[in-house]
């Protein structure tokens, strides 16, 4: 059967189902009433830069301007800048990426009218506007894409394996073999092997991708006596039981 995408459409929600073999694999839903904009990408513009406040409002095409803290910039990143933990309103937020400390003060790193490409990482709550920062990151099933961070990405190690030219031409392929056997119309035992490859370093090795103390410097630095452990290609055996009810 393969994988299919089954997709019911209603006036009160649209739900859009991922299918593996007749299995549900992933399962999401979008409520009318109840639009969730974290994790989207805007092309916004400054509204307004407060500097007593160490922070801007951005016109993103919402009812409300988006809020964006100077730790939430990923601008001129200069090796006096820190990476900072979220705050403490925001551990209960999904997202838990790390904060630029700026060695700069807001109103030298943005302007009234300034274009920027914005992510939001924190939803409106009452009167509150939407969070947005420039540290644009995209997940996937296996990896994630995030800006640079010290010690974290193939060319900021040693050695360096990719340059930071966006035309940098790169290779990835995988392949899968699945053995399904149904002693029973009910249950099914299933065995599957999953082969990833690139042509460059890129996949994460047993020693990791992250130095010892975390990433605790600017983004794109490099952390001294420490290389990520990126391979070529990597291997995965799966098993699994499926029940029918």
């Amino acid at each position: 059967m393969g994988v299919e995408i089954a997709i019911t459409v209603a006036r009160e929600e649209t739900r859009v189902a991922v299918l593996d073999n007749g299995v549900v694999t992933d399962l999401f839903g979008d409520r009318a009433k109840h639009k969730d904009f974290v994790g989207n990408i805007f092309k916004g513009k400054v509204a307004k830069v407060l500097p007593g406040m160490q922070a801007a409002f951005v016109d993103i095409g919402l009812e409300k301007a988006a809020f964006m803290h100077v730790s939430d910039l990923s601008l001129d990143a200069e090796p006096g800048d820190t990476l900072l933990d979220s705050d403490d309103e925001d551990k209960d937020s999904d997202d838990m990426r790390p904060r630029r400390e700026s060695s700069k003060p807001i109103e030298q790193l943005l302007s009234e009218g300034q274009e920027l490409m914005v992510q939001i990482s924190k939803g409106p709550i009452g009167t509150k506007g939407p969070r947005v920062t420039t540290n644009l990151v995209l997940p996937g099933r296996y990896l994630v894409l995030l800006p640079p961070i010290n010690g974290a990405t193939a060319f900021s190690g040693a050695p360096s394996y990719f340059t930071q030219s966006p035309g940098d031409p790169f290779k990835a392929w995988d392949y899968s073999f699945t053995f399904d056997y149904m002693p029973k119309d009910f249950i099914t035992f299933r065995l599957e092997f999953n082969r990833r490859m690139a042509d460059v370093p890129y996949f994460t090795g047993p020693g990791g991708i992250t130095p010892v103390g975390g990433n605790t410097g600017p983004p794109g630095s490099n952390v001294p006596g420490f290389t990520p452990d990126l391979v070529r290609g990597e291997s995965r055996i799966t098993t699994a039981i499926l029940v029918k009810y």
